[in-house]
């Protein structure tokens, strides 16, 4: 991010400036995507296992640098994700593949001290990774498990100040920015519910870690862990 001063604030704001790079990066990782669903599919069919594919929506909460705003102060703030995943493998240990977004991004408050509420800072997220889980019980019941995973996080940011913080100071403007695309981790439980012999509600929370920085030149990386929790539907095919 870029931080954009004058004599009484020093706001970090992001300008839009998406190039070479980002592409290139996005299609190394939706190549390498490709790759591990193929190979997941080709494992699965060979060992006769068996292929759940969900659905699911939550709410999260975001775990952001205190700083990352750089001159102002920032409340942490939750977001609405949502997604698809498909899975591999027997009825205890699979692993397989999921995507999700943020259809309601997070949304932060920009608060500058002597001041107040100078706009918003709207941050979306793009999760596209694998995982694996191992559930704790082989019958199709009640189960709890775990998981763990890697994924490629992607979004943008976009910065919208207030008319009376603009009035104030006029060299500020509304902005949006590409970030660079991560690579993270995430990790969690959760515990099926079976509803039918091949079906079933679950219900997960998940906890991501991931750096991210945003496209532009010299910008520094900042944490962006986030709290997810989900309430999903499976089906066995």
């Amino acid at each position: 991010m870029i931080p954009i001063k004058n004599d009484n604030v020093n706001l970090c704001v992001g300008q839009t400036d998406a190039n070479s790079d980002l592409k290139i990066n996005i299609t190394i990782v939706m190549k390498r995507m490709l790759l591990i669903f193929v190979t997941s599919l080709f494992i699965a069919v060979n060992v006769n296992g068996q292929t759940r594919v969900s659905i699911y929506a939550g709410y999260g909460i975001s775990q952001f640098d205190d700083g990352e705003f750089e001159g102002d102060q920032i409340d942490q703030t939750g977001y609405f994700p949502a997604g698809a995943c498909v899975e591999f493998g027997m009825s205890k240990f699979t692993f397989g593949i999921e995507g999700n977004y943020s259809i309601l991004p997070f949304n932060f408050d920009l608060n500058v001290p002597e001041f107040g509420k100078a706009g918003e800072y709207e941050i979306t997220q793009l999760v596209l990774g694998g995982f694996v889980k191992f559930r704790f019980r082989d019958k199709k019941e009640i189960n709890p498990y775990v998981r763990g995973g890697f994924a490629y996080y992607g979004g943008k940011g976009k910065i919208t100040f207030t008319d009376e913080f603009k009035q104030n100071f006029t060299d500020v403007e509304d902005s949006e920015l590409e970030f660079k695309a991560a690579i993270g981790f995430n990790a969690g439980i959760g515990m099926d519910f079976p509803v039918s012999p091949v079906s079933f509600i679950f219900i997960e929370a998940d906890y991501h870690f991931v750096q991210r920085k945003a496209d532009q030149q010299n910008a520094e990386s900042f944490q962006a862990n986030n709290f997810a929790f989900y309430l999903g539907y499976s089906h066995i095919l």
